[in-house]
């Protein structure tokens, strides 16, 4: 019997801002959407609290509680987008070309490393936007594939190795027409 499987060879060098686009999709599983919702609930909830404050300032724990949540607010807006942008610095410093191949069978193969299964972690997830494929076939690992280095015949099928294999697979494409 015969193997079908086909791979897809795709070298690059990495870019800072590739780096950081991938990471701002793969640090956090919420949708900027619900980012915003959930600290607008934490300013939201320390404006009440500061004018609890204000009608009874002897109540001293709605100031503390009122700090608390804007902190909270803070952090749910702003974090994932710092963690990014360290994350992709750190590997941007590196300067190194990167090796990844891509089978149908859903694996990707990092240059000297082992091949990791799309369909083996349940939190798999893959997201797709006008520049780049950002992977994250598991915890510990986060692939990007820029598609500059890729022609149409490679990103048609990396699409689908990762629409197929994915647990997850988001398109943010702006332009879909064209891809």
């Amino acid at each position: 019997m015969a193997d079908n499987t086909r791979t897809y060879s795709i070298q690059y060098q990495a870019s800072y801002d590739e780096l950081k686009e991938a990471f701002s999709l793969l640090v956090d599983k919420r949708s900027k959407r619900s980012r915003r919702i959930v600290g607008g609930l934490w300013l939201a909830a320390a404006i009440v609290l500061v004018i609890l404050y204000a009608r009874e300032p002897i109540g001293i724990h709605y100031a503390f509680m009122a700090l608390v949540s804007a902190v909270f607010a803070t952090l749910v807006w702003g974090y994932p987008d710092i963690k990014a942008s360290l994350a992709a610095r750190k590997v941007a410093k590196r300067k190194g070309t990167y090796k990844i191949k891509v089978r149908s069978d859903g694996y990707i193969i990092p240059y000297g490393q082992e091949a990791l299964s799309l369909a083996k972690d349940k939190k798999s997830r893959a997201f797709e936007t006008d520049r780049l494929f950002a992977v994250r076939p598991d915890f510990n690992h986060s692939i990007y594939l820029p598609k500059r280095a890729m022609d149409q015949v490679r990103i048609s099928f990396v699409r689908e190795v990762l629409q197929t294999y994915c647990k997850s697979y988001i398109d943010n494409r702006k332009n879909t027409e064209t891809n």
